[in-house]
């Protein structure tokens, strides 16, 4: 057996057994990635990744045979960091990031126990791992915003009149509504997976992978757009009898297999017609110690990803810092409360482990607060979380922004500011979060509180706070009322929303 042969069988199993200690120490957060690809017809696609890295890896053995594997103090490090951001992912229940990290492990154990060349040879293959990830859903508002305008604005070109109230629409036949599933989004990650790939096995010059890659973005994007104008149109021409119901969906499924075979005979146009040359001869030399210096890289890679779930499951066991069950505070400064929820608005909040709503009538009108408490944070019952909203399915989204709330200290706080429409009429709601003693508007703030509260040695109580009014007579009233509520009970509601029982009832 040649030096090569003999270092490549060395350093092979060393990275093996570290690839499969990593799955098993792991497996939570890619159990957590096997169940999106199962139930999600949007990533799907994740399921074949891994299988598809992998071929793609073993097209590249003869490169690698001809690579040197060394180990790289650089490729510790990046593993270093990439276990730390699993830990805070985990302590802050940001479950994408943990994915992420996790899969990025992968490429940093390459480049720690084989080396930076083989990282160079295998970039593609690793850097496709990203794929089995299911990220991208924060996309979704953005890509139904899109969406709409674009089948509006075909809608008026083509000469049919249409009146558009945010994410709905009439025309004269019937109503219509951008929901989540008319996204596109399912269309645009499974186009860019592919694209990528595509591109890889078809081209070899930078541009053309580019050029390919960016295609494979922006041709489901409009795609889209003429899906959803063409189902409006074909129910506009059958009296809504067609492209309604199951169909709806079908049609979709169709007119993305037409698009995508249409992009990649698109992309057939400008491949390469002289192949790829061969990749150059690499002259190695490999030390009879090559073995031995792999041992001490592997064992404090091991010892690294050990170290973020032992540190993981030993934070779970903290108590949370405030366990008490929020109360609603009394009423103050001419207000009537706290009475039976009269608004029908709530939060949809998820997994919480107490929730008061209550109505408080002023002279000018009725708030309605509502506070939502976590006592401990876990995934599926966390503050945070692309799922909860300040509102419930009888509502639908006009407009987000900010407002400055009063504090109950003379000063003024940033609050999230929501307007909402039904049928009962235009809402504006106000909202905020407490993680353990500080208020923030912000969710990534949240997030970092929560860490925070883990490091200090305590789980942190985290709590929504919100408050609603109708929109009557106008917004700007609205916003007057809430700001008067606010003034007459924040200090009562920071102390009853913790569960301090002085002027708070029930």
């Amino acid at each position: 057996m040649s030096a090569v042969s003999l270092a490549w069988k060395q350093a092979g199993v060393s990275a093996s057994v570290l690839f499969i200690a990593a799955l098993l120490l792991y497996h939570d957060t890619l159990s957590s990635m096997v169940s999106v690809w199962w139930r999600s017809d949007t990533f799907a696609h994740g399921a074949i990744v891994f299988p598809v890295c992998a071929w793609l890896a073993w097209r590249k053995r003869a490169q690698l045979a001809a690579v040197e594997p060394q180990a790289s103090a650089a490729g510790l490090i990046a593993l270093a960091l990439l276990v730390s951001v699993w830990l805070f992912a985990r302590l802050a229940d940001v479950l994408v990031a943990e994915q992420l990290a996790l899969v990025a492990m992968i490429p940093a154990l390459v480049w720690a126990l084989l080396g930076r060349r083989a990282l160079s040879v295998l970039a593609f293959p690793l850097a496709f791992l990203a794929f089995a990830v299911p990220f991208g859903e924060g996309l979704i508002p953005v890509l139904m915003e899109f969406t709409a305008s674009f089948t509006v604005r075909a809608l008026e070109l083509t000469g049919i009149p249409v009146y558009r109230e945010g994410l709905h629409f009439s025309i004269p036949s019937g109503e219509f509504e951008v929901a989540t599933a008319c996204s596109g989004i399912r269309y645009l990650i499974a186009s860019l997976a592919l694209g990528t790939l595509y591109a890889h096995l078809t081209y070899h010059t930078f541009w053309r992978r580019a050029l390919f890659i960016a295609l494979s973005i922006v041709v489901p994007l409009l795609a889209n757009g003429v899906r959803a104008w063409l189902i409006v149109m074909i129910a506009y021409w059958s009296d809504m009898k067609l492209a309604v119901g199951v169909d709806h969906l079908i049609y979709g499924w169709l007119f993305f297999g037409i698009v995508m075979f249409a992009l990649f005979w698109l992309g057939l146009t400008f491949r390469e017609r002289t192949p790829a040359p061969p990749p150059d001869a690499v002259k190695v030399t490999v030390a009879g110690t090559a073995h031995r210096r792999l041992v001490t890289p592997a064992v404090v890679a091991a010892a690294m990803l050990a170290a973020a779930p032992l540190a993981a499951r030993q934070l779970a066991r903290l108590p949370a810092d405030d366990g008490r069950a929020p109360q609603l505070p009394l009423a103050a400064a001419g207000w009537r409360g706290p009475l039976e929820a009269g608004l029908p608005w709530r939060p949809s909040y998820h997994g919480a482990a107490y929730e008061r709503i209550a109505r408080y009538d002023g002279n000018d009108g009725p708030v309605q607060l509502a506070i939502v408490s976590y006592a401990a944070q876990a995934q599926g019952a966390e503050l945070i979380n692309a799922e909860n909203l300040p509102y419930d399915a009888r509502w639908h989204l006009r407009d987000e922004g900010r407002a400055r709330a009063p504090d109950g200290r003379g000063g003024a706080h940033t609050v999230q500011a929501t307007r909402l429409d039904s049928a009962t009429g235009p809402l504006l709601v106000w909202y905020w979060y407490v993680v353990g003693a500080h208020a923030t508007a912000s969710d990534a703030l949240a997030k970092l509180y929560q860490v925070w509260g883990a490091v200090r040695g305590s789980a942190a109580n985290a709590r929504l706070i919100a408050v609603a009014t109708p929109e009557v007579p106008d917004a700007h009233r609205a916003a007057a009322r809430l700001t008067d509520y606010l003034e007459a009970h924040a200090t009562e509601l920071a102390a009853c929303a913790g569960g301090v029982s002085a002027g708070c009832g029930e």
